[in-house]
């Protein structure tokens, strides 16, 4: 019987009189959620009229611990605040690595004087600046296209220990997926590509590529996704696929890259998280509006790059609204060690709320005989 993926659950979390949004899962160098221990969070924080980052490592959920941190003053034990990267620079985390030794690698763009730059930092586990990484603990990277537009929106961590960034660059105009990758000691990493980042050819058809995430195979191939315009002002999800030297992936789809189908006529389809299954199969996450009314969505490729029928029959999935009058807008996917596919983000309604979702491959007798009672079951 064919597996189909099926909506089980919603969960709203609400803190009274405030506005919180979810945005990122903290994952280890192997792609797993941290669920248990020591939890990073990376939330933007703003501090003496500048943008700088706050990490916060609590041992128990609610408190922090107080062997972490607590640079630079004033932040308290259990935070950290990084130094100001350029002189007068905003500085906004976007993603989070942690390595195998426990360091944390912390990624996103740096804005100084209207020029976007990817951005990266190391903290040792005390949630100190690492100087042995680039000799300052972080690193600006210098420009990848013409426009003085980078940004990175996510971060993984080879085996060798070698950090892979990826977001989008503005180059003549037009906005297209980019990767960078750096040696452990933070320095460009020149065998990939022969420079150290490669800059996407274009996806969608109207020069705007907007890679949100990306994981890395067990094969060493690097996986990016996000949403590309299609023209019309809309946007669907995108996938593309490099070889470990930095160059495309022509087996993947043929040309190493992939433009999903609308997932409703006149919808825009915003993809912000992706995450690989045991068997290599790519799970996307993000969300689709149509009519103003935005929904989680989700969506399941084959390790060739082709939509896998098997999940929900059409290779994607809208979720209902998880309440009348909702928009519900997902950031964030990851998978449990059942494979069942969490999707995270906020819900607006009644207040802004984080919300989350799971999706299941278990469908039983069980199932098809509440959906095909006429037919006991059978097929």
């Amino acid at each position: 019987m064919q597996k189909k993926y099926r909506w089980v659950g919603v969960r709203y979390l609400l803190l009274a009189a405030t506005t919180t949004l979810l945005n990122a899962v903290a994952v280890d160098y192997n792609g797993n959620p941290i669920v248990k221990g020591k939890v990073v969070l990376t939330p933007q924080s703003i501090y003496n009229g500048g943008y700088l980052q706050s990490v916060t490592s609590p041992l128990i959920v609610g408190t922090l611990n107080q062997s972490f941190g607590g640079f630079l003053t004033p932040a308290p034990a259990g935070t950290t605040l990084l130094p100001n990267f350029l002189v007068g620079s905003s500085d906004v985390c976007k993603g989070v690595a942690i390595q195998p030794d426990s360091k944390i690698v912390l990624a996103g763009v740096t804005n100084t004087a209207g020029a976007y730059r990817y951005s990266v930092a190391r903290l040792l586990s005390n949630g100190q600046l690492d100087s042995l990484f680039n000799g300052t603990g972080y690193y600006v990277l210098p420009g990848l296209g013409t426009n003085n537009n980078d940004q990175c929106n996510d971060v993984a961590l080879q085996s060798d220990g070698k950090i892979v960034l990826a977001g989008f660059t503005r180059t003549a105009g037009a906005y297209r997926y980019s990767v960078i990758r750096l040696l452990s000691n933070g320095q460009l990493d020149d065998t990939f590509n022969g420079t150290g980042y490669y800059v996407l050819p274009a996806i969608g058809t109207n020069n705007n590529d907007q890679c949100n995430a990306v994981v890395l195979q067990s094969d060493g191939k690097i996986v990016l996704a996000g949403s590309s315009n299609m023209g019309g002002g809309t946007y669907r999800y995108s996938v593309a696929r490099l070889l470990p030297n930095g160059q495309i992936d022509l087996t993947f789809n043929g040309t190493g890259y992939y433009v999903l189908p609308q997932f409703a006529a006149g919808s825009d389809d915003q993809c912000y998280g992706v995450v690989l299954q045991s068997d290599g199969k790519i799970v996307l996450g993000g969300w689709m509006k149509v009519g103003g009314v935005c929904k989680y969505s989700a969506a399941r490729l084959l390790t060739n790059g082709q939509l896998d029928l098997t999940f929900n029959g059409t290779g994607y999935y809208v979720l209902p609204q998880f309440a009348a009058g909702n928009n519900d807008e997902c950031y964030a996917v990851a998978l449990q060690s059942t494979e069942k596919i969490v999707l995270a983000g906020y819900s607006i309604g009644v207040g802004i709320t984080y919300s989350a979702a799971q999706l299941t491959n278990e469908y039983t007798l069980a199932d098809y005989q509440a959906e095909y009672p006429d037919q006991g079951g059978f097929y």
